[in-house]
């Protein structure tokens, strides 16, 4: 049968390049294969579970966590195993602060994906948030995730997903782990700013009494006082992350002048 249908096929084509010529094939063939294109693209995108999931993003965008989730959950029932969906989902329950839903969102989607850092890093990052911590499992994602780092392609996703990390592990007291992260964003994004914040306090809290770790940490925190985020954060966070950056200037020698307007502002 098949060789049957290339017979046919190769005769049709034969009778057409003899009537037309060759660039009339070439132009037809190209034309065909673009309108296929198109159609394929048309029908993708009116996919029902493509349009729930559009509808979904758009509800996340509004700030209307519940509808997206129920739309998310509406898509996994057509197509299960979806980690863009999974994703959202995590993100949705995060913005609820329903830690453990997320947690469960963000182990399955590295189930699904094993080698993908950024969701080990986000995992940590929650499971961090979950009363009583469980440590163990904090860092071993962690660790695990810094293993997959240097197989992504250090993008605007990769850079937050190592600030998170970086955040975690200060949070949880490896303080020389942090500072390895932070490195690690500053040599591939040298001007960032967010880290510095990170690996200032991280060097002053592993080695308090060193001069040298004493004169790097002022130095970044100095740094990033002057220049602020280079991320979206809230306007309360980057009021905490400044005060606590002068909590530790102020115990290492002091505030440069030129801060000190800028730090009392804050305060007040």
């Amino acid at each position: 049968m098949g060789f049957v249908f290339l017979l046919v096929v190769s005769m049709l084509a034969y009778m057409f390049l003899s009537a037309y010529g060759l660039r009339w094939v070439v132009i037809s063939l190209l034309t065909g294969m673009l309108c296929g294109m198109v159609l394929m693209s048309w029908r993708q995108a009116n996919r029902p579970e493509i349009k729930l999931f559009n509808e979904a993003s758009r509800h996340y965008l509004a700030q209307d966590y519940p509808t997206a989730l129920q739309l998310c959950r509406k898509v996994l029932e057509r197509t299960p195993n979806q980690p863009r969906v999974i994703n959202l989902m995590a993100t949705c329950h995060t913005n609820l602060e329903q830690y453990q839903e997320a947690l469960d969102c963000y182990r399955r989607i590295v189930e699904l994906q094993p080698g993908n850092a950024s969701a080990y890093s986000n995992l940590a990052s929650i499971a961090n948030c979950i009363e009583p911590v469980d440590v163990q499992v904090v860092a071993e994602s962690l660790d695990r995730a810094w293993e997959l780092m240097p197989n992504q392609r250090f993008g605007q996703a990769t850079y937050y997903a190592l600030l998170k990390m970086a955040f975690t592990e200060l949070e949880i007291e490896r303080y020389s782990q942090a500072i390895r992260v932070c490195d690690a964003i500053l040599e591939k994004r040298a001007f960032a700013t967010s880290p510095l914040i990170i690996r200032g306090l991280a060097l002053l809290l592993e080695a308090p009494d060193d001069p040298v770790n004493i004169e790097r940490g002022r130095f970044d925190l100095i740094e990033f006082l002057r220049k602020g985020f280079d991320t979206e954060v809230s306007l309360k966070q980057e009021i905490q992350f400044m005060l606590k950056a002068r909590e530790f200037l102020l115990e290492t020698g002091g505030l440069p002048d030129d801060l000190t307007p800028k730090i009392n502002n804050s305060e007040n």
